[in-house]
């Protein structure tokens, strides 16, 4: 703790008047207290709100990596007709799925 704070207190714990000067010291340190306060506030903000957009982006990126992780989209789809065959979804999608989650659409 700083020192002028515990002189103050002990002043305060023999019953002694508090100078002039410890009253404004004291008065002093409040008024910082409650600027860094006023800064931890809107810190506090700023870093919630990006910790959210962080977050939101990470889910994006998670849903398209599930997405092209799945083995269902790589198989051939149904017969058409003979021996042809449905596209796998994959190739359907074109990387639309990552380019979505890249440009932060879900």
């Amino acid at each position: 703790m700083d020192e002028r704070l515990e002189i103050i207190k002990d002043k305060q714990l023999q019953m002694h008047a508090l100078s002039t000067f410890d009253i404004n010291w004291l008065i002093q340190q409040a008024e910082k207290v409650q600027e860094l306060e006023k800064q931890w506030s809107f810190s506090q903000k700023f870093y919630d709100k990006k910790y959210q957009r962080l977050a939101e982006e990470n889910q994006r990126y998670k849903e398209a990596l599930e997405f092209y992780a799945n083995p269902q989209i790589w198989k051939e789809g149904k017969l058409i007709t003979d021996n042809r065959y449905e596209m796998p979804l994959a190739y359907n999608d074109n990387g639309e799925k990552a380019q979505q989650a890249l440009e932060g659409e879900s």
